[in-house]
């Protein structure tokens, strides 16, 4: 009887070992298990961080893509005004030189009338001039005559 009883004992002290083990297990897979949850959990809050910050350089992106396009479409608008503008101007120019053009020409004919015409006036004073000096000349002489005959 006594072997069995030590046997019965030997048993119970064996299952409480298997249990102290078991429980040590139990202990060592809850602990593991509970890390792995934890990295599970810290990886989805870094997905969903990252999803999130990628989300927002999408949009941001976006933003900027529209901001780029919008100043694009600026700069193209102005260069279109400044390239009318610089038509327009160009006309202008060419009229105001084309009326200048005109203006000079008739400057020109009326210069050329006028010139002839100070040519003729010129050469009619030489002649009067001569003609006042020839006068003067026979005023003299006719003079002379008579203080030559009157005395």
């Amino acid at each position: 009887m006594s072997r069995v009883f030590d046997a019965s004992i030997l048993q119970f002290s064996n299952n409480k070992m298997d249990n102290i083990e078991h429980r040590e297990r139990v202990e060592a897979l809850q602990h593991d298990f509970l890390c792995q949850d934890a990295m599970f959990r810290e990886m989805e809050y870094r997905k969903e961080k990252t999803n999130s910050e990628i989300e927002k350089r999408i949009e941001w992106h976006e933003n900027e893509l529209k901001k780029v396009r919008i100043e694009r479409e600026e700069k193209v608008n102005y260069g279109i005004w400044y390239a009318a503008e610089l038509k327009h101007r160009l006309e202008i120019i060419e009229r105001v030189q084309q009326k200048q053009k005109m203006e000079f020409e008739k400057i020109k004919k009326n210069g050329d009338v006028v010139i002839a015409e100070n040519v003729n006036l010129e050469r009619a004073i030489a002649r009067k001039k001569d003609e006042l000096r020839f006068a003067k000349r026979e005023t003299e002489e006719i003079n002379r005559k008579r203080i030559d005959v009157g005395n």
